[in-house]
């Protein structure tokens, strides 16, 4: 590896070539992971109102009108934000503060709200994300006006596989329990036109993008610090000629991504969505780096 010779005279580079410098050094697309809890006082989240309690002697502190960001899920903040004056302020155009937090940086246009396994509330519009709560004494916590607020400038939104999209198409899990049971809405409701009415709700969404489900992470991956990285999908590569190791189960990624998938072709969408638009939809695969 070549030696690192250090630069002695960034300061007297015109202030336009500085500049220039701290933009190109910002990162590229980042994903941003909201959890159900927050478990430790490292996590990320703004001090609004919490209840606290014990799970085999840990303090949880329970979502409620605010979002929390595990710390151990969580990509680095740009460096650029703590150099000097010069790099922050570069920093400062493009990343912004979000969802009333002291710590969590976003960038609109690039980086990814993703929602996934340590997140157990459903997103549709009528959801915990966006109304709030109602505590065991029957009190309602809303949510606060900065976190709806910025949930609304996301433009790049994804969603986890179990759980997640996939009860969209099939109505199984906690999900289909809250949309049969808590808001009454049949079999025939849910599909790819539910999907899009609740991604709908992200008034800025330009672009969906849902776990494929093969080796996906889980919720006890935030037990080691890392950041999230939702990678472009190669395809599918399931091969009936398996023999005996053949599991037709093998093939409902596939299965399920076909019908979600056909419900945001135009020739399925509402009128009102030809005019105003819908937001582009594709595969990602998940994985975690560690450190």
């Amino acid at each position: 590896m070549a030696e690192v010779v250090r630069f002695l005279y960034f300061r007297r580079l015109p202030q336009e070539i500085q500049g220039l410098i701290w933009k190109h050094s910002l990162p590229g697309p980042r994903t941003i992971c909201p959890g159900h809890f927050i478990r430790d006082a490292a996590s990320f989240g703004s001090d609004f109102d919490k209840s606290v309690f014990e799970v085999r002697g840990t303090k949880i502190m329970e979502n409620e009108d605010t979002l929390f960001f595990p710390k151990n899920l969580q990509a680095a903040s740009p460096m650029a934000l703590r150099i000097c004056r010069s790099s922050r302020a570069t920093a400062l155009r493009t990343y912004h503060l979000a969802f009333g937090t002291k710590n969590i940086y976003v960038n609109w246009e690039m980086d990814i709200l993703f929602f996934g396994p340590w997140f157990m509330e459903p997103i549709g519009r009528h959801s915990f994300l966006w109304a709030g709560w109602i505590r065991g004494d029957g009190t309602e916590v809303s949510k606060r006006p900065c976190v709806t607020e910025d949930l609304e400038k996301v433009q790049r939104l994804g969603l986890k596989y179990s759980d997640g999209w996939t009860t969209y198409d099939d109505g199984e899990g906690a999900l289909g329990y809250y949309y049969q049971s808590i808001l009454g809405v049949n079999d025939a409701e849910r599909g790819g036109e539910r999907l899009r009415r609740d991604v709908a709700k992200f008034k800025n969404v330009k672009e969906l993008l849902l776990d494929n489900g093969i080796n996906g992470i889980d919720e006890d991956d935030e037990s080691t610090p890392g950041q999230v990285i939702l990678d472009d999908f190669a395809g599918w590569e399931y091969d009936e000629d398996e023999g005996e190791d053949y599991d037709v189960y093998d093939n409902l990624p596939m299965e399920r991504w076909s019908r979600i998938e056909s419900q945001f072709m135009e020739s399925s969408l509402r009128p009102e969505e030809k005019e105003n638009g819908i937001p582009a939809i594709r595969l990602v695969s998940v994985r975690r780096v560690l450190g």
